[in-house]
């Protein structure tokens, strides 16, 4: 990639990520403005744009204090909670940046809320090498439902599924350690999870990041991609006292538990 990305970290568990290219950066889910605003100053970058993937306070509110100093086109879904979108996204949409060094496709990923996108950033043979996924997905995790349906929620990570595994995933929340509790208590078996957890302990203790991750590791680790395993659809019956006979129903039932864990 002759881009580079990196997060600024924001609010209580945020990452706003930066992609920079020269000396101009894309904002994206920026929940607040004055660390970004410090970053790209030392940096000595202007703002190209802010991408947008939901209308969340904590990924939208930093956007009119950024826009006093870079202002700039804002996109992101069409939506009448997201008045501050310029240009709207819809599914199979694609955007391109500096001369095509950086060039997104726009996946439409309701579930966690009823209007989420995702930016599927590609290289120079518009091969698919990350996503920008916003509160869809998290390492070891996924988003509430907070808008759209635990159907919608499990065909979007469906997707997310069937992209390469090297595919470099940029979540927004340092929700991993805590997910991975939950993801052992889903499969006390799985050893990758176990040892994985050790590796996120090591990783937070020394003050680092456990972001961005890929979808390889997460679907070794993430329990909201696996339920197609015999522990996760046993864990879940035994949890609920019921018989589930589909994915869908395993997903929305371990969705419920995660939301009481």
């Amino acid at each position: 990639m002759r881009v580079n990305t990196f997060p600024v970290a924001t609010l209580h568990d945020n990452y706003v990520w930066i992609i920079e290219h020269q000396n101009n950066a894309l904002v994206i889910d920026p929940g607040e403005a004055a660390p970004v605003i410090a970053v790209l100053k030392e940096r000595g970058l202007s703002a190209t744009a802010i991408l947008l993937t939901h209308r969340h306070w904590d990924h939208v509110d930093g956007i009119p204090e950024l826009q006093e100093h870079f202002p700039c086109p804002i996109y992101g879904p069409e939506s009448t909670a997201m008045p501050q979108v310029t240009q709207t996204l819809t599914e199979g949409d694609h955007l391109e940046f500096w001369d095509g060094m950086a060039k997104f496709q726009i996946w439409h990923t309701p579930g966690h809320t009823e209007e989420h996108i995702a930016y599927l950033l590609a290289d120079e043979h518009n091969n698919s090498t990350a996503i920008f996924c916003g509160d869809t997905l998290f390492s070891a995790g996924c988003g509430r439902l907070l808008g759209g349906t635990a159907e919608q929620l499990c065909n979007s990570l469906e997707r997310y599924k069937r992209l390469a595994a090297d595919t470099i995933l940029y979540c927004t929340h340092e929700y991993t350690q805590a997910n991975l509790r939950f993801a052992q208590a889903v499969e006390p078996s799985n050893t990758l999870i176990r040892e994985y957890a050790g590796v996120v302990q090591e990783q937070r203790l020394n003050g680092a990041t456990t972001l961005p991750t890929t979808v390889g590791k997460e679907l070794e680790i993430n329990p909201f991609l696996r339920c197609d395993q015999p522990e996760v659809i046993t864990q879940i019956e035994a949890h609920t006292g019921k018989t589930v006979t589909s994915g869908l129903q395993t997903f929305t039932a371990l969705r419920q538990w995660k939301d009481i864990f």
